[in-house]
């Protein structure tokens, strides 16, 4: 039999990035769905929480609710959505996380030179910045979180799961080189990490494999843990095809088997 997402999609992406919570408490789930259907959508996607790390859903163990939005706010847009045709699906995995990285910054993503990883543009050179959007990193204790979010949002009975792209990425101005990444490579290569991208080095060219293979394995044991709770919920990947120099691309050519739907933002 069929699955429901096996069918034409139309999908509105409903981002919440409101840093002062300046509109969040005339957040409306019944005017949420009128748009989507406005639109023609038949899928809203949402944010479990947003990149500084508050959540949108009452309960949470991952984070705070955010405090200017009112109600059980997830919970009101999926049972709208039910009653009028629309699914809902949460957006979860967003290494972005402020809350967390305030609490516990050796879990973010550092490059090779020790500076921390971020999802904002800012030169290196910046003195005194705070990190806004610091990128956290997925080998890190923090993917059990990432665990427990999946978790709570499928209690809340959403139509799917839609990971985001992890941006744990293997060029080098990008590449994390945290202890927990560090320690993990040389346990499983049994060598240090390479500095340079030397291509002629097989140590190098083996990191590099490596890279994709933390993220297609995270991305698999998401899969499962959704679908080992309900088959019928969807598990959609943030796919990012022109972003991040379409290193994505190789991560959903290795992940397609752990994936029901791939998903590319329209921004991107």
């Amino acid at each position: 039999m069929s699955k429901w997402w096996e069918r034409p999609l139309r999908i509105l992406q409903f981002n919440i990035e409101d840093r002062y919570g300046t509109y969040l408490g005339s957040l409306n789930s019944r005017k949420i769905i009128d748009l989507a259907l406005k639109v023609g959508a038949n899928v809203l996607v949402v944010f479990a929480r947003d990149p500084w790390g508050r959540v949108f859903y009452e309960g949470s163990r991952i984070g705070p609710k955010h405090p200017k939005v009112k109600g059980d706010f997830i919970k009101e847009l999926v049972n709208e959505g039910s009653k009028r045709g629309v699914r809902v699906v949460v957006m979860v995995g967003h290494t972005a996380n402020k809350y967390v990285y305030e609490k516990h910054s050796d879990w973010a993503q550092v490059n090779v030179r020790g500076e921390v990883v971020l999802l904002e543009h800012v030169p290196y050179a910046e003195n005194a910045y705070t990190p806004e959007w610091p990128q956290i990193c997925i080998n890190s204790p923090y993917y059990e979180m990432i665990k427990e979010e999946v978790k709570e949002v499928l209690k809340l009975k959403v139509g799917g799961v839609f990971l985001d792209s992890f941006r744990y990425q293997p060029d080098i101005e990008r590449a994390c080189y945290c202890k927990w990444c560090q320690v993990r490579l040389k346990k499983e290569l049994g060598y240090d990490m390479p500095a340079k991208p030397e291509w002629s080095d097989s140590r190098w060219r083996s990191l590099w494999k490596w890279r994709y293979k933390v993220v297609v394995e995270k991305i698999k044991e998401l899969y499962k843990l959704v679908k080992s709770s309900n088959d019928e919920v969807m598990f959609m990947y943030n796919r990012h095809p022109g972003g991040w120099a379409g290193r994505t691309n190789k991560v959903v050519e290795e992940g397609r088997d752990f994936m029901d739907f791939i998903f590319a933002e329209c921004s991107e």
